[in-house]
């Protein structure tokens, strides 16, 4: 098993420009690879006695690059699909929406501080998913991880707070604001949500005020240039 190991180790490196020449890109190379030792660590059992190990790893990293790349073809028809769905799509009203972005707002700002960054960054902000794994020093793929989990922790919040709403439509989203914020709320002056100053993730002090942020990512918007967001 160990001497196994250390026979793929030392072809680390020319496993890597392997699957970098097949994929185009560093990150999904180094995510490919570092699955298959995964994979290969945990059931060594797998590589067959009567053939040598190096050209059966290869053919391994050869089959996850195709089917990385399969899935990566579903996934790409899945949003097509989705994008039309929304041409199609009506927007709702402006006051209905501004209800609906000040309660979800208030309930990510309850998630883990990791989960309300990637959502405020990737789905408020619009920022790519890849801008957003560099800006963190993540890899893509982790980095999508995350922006699903924080999702669904967010879907979850959502279920339990507003209940047969969240399901069902609801034109009231301050159903309950009282008793999560006790009636005081701060607008987030970066991206225009309502935050809980006792809850708010962050926050920053300019010219004797103090402005409240659902997330670090605006507050971090706000510090580079306070005076845009308070003209």
């Amino acid at each position: 098993m160990e001497e196994s190991v250390d026979i793929l180790l030392e072809n680390h490196r020319a496993f890597l420009r392997f699957l970098e020449r097949k994929v185009g890109d560093r990150a999904l190379a180094e995510d490919i690879l570092q699955d298959a030792f995964v994979k290969f660590v945990a059931r060594p059992e797998q590589a067959p006695p009567d053939e040598a190990l190096v050209p059966w790893f290869y053919r391994n990293l050869r089959n996850a690059a195709v089917d990385r790349y399969r899935r990566g073809a579903t996934a790409a028809r899945a949003l097509e699909g989705f994008a039309r769905e929304l041409e199609g799509a009506s927007m709702p009203a402006s006051d209905l929406e501004e209800q609906i972005c000040a309660c979800i707002g208030r309930l990510t700002a309850t998630l883990k501080p990791e989960y309300t960054d990637v959502l405020m960054a990737v789905d408020v902000h619009g920022q790519s998913v890849k801008a957003f794994a560099e800006q963190q020093a993540l890899s893509s793929s982790n980095a999508g991880v995350r922006v699903f989990r924080a999702r669904e922790a967010l879907r979850k919040r959502v279920t339990e707070s507003c209940g047969m709403c969240a399901e069902h439509g609801c034109n009231d989203c301050t159903c309950g604001a009282s008793s999560h914020t006790g009636g005081v709320m701060e607008r987030d002056v970066v991206c225009g949500m309502q935050v809980d100053p006792t809850k708010a993730p962050a926050k920053s002090d300019y010219n004797g005020k103090t402005y409240y942020f659902c997330a670090t990512s605006c507050k971090t918007k706000f510090d580079a240039n306070p005076a845009q967001y308070t003209k």
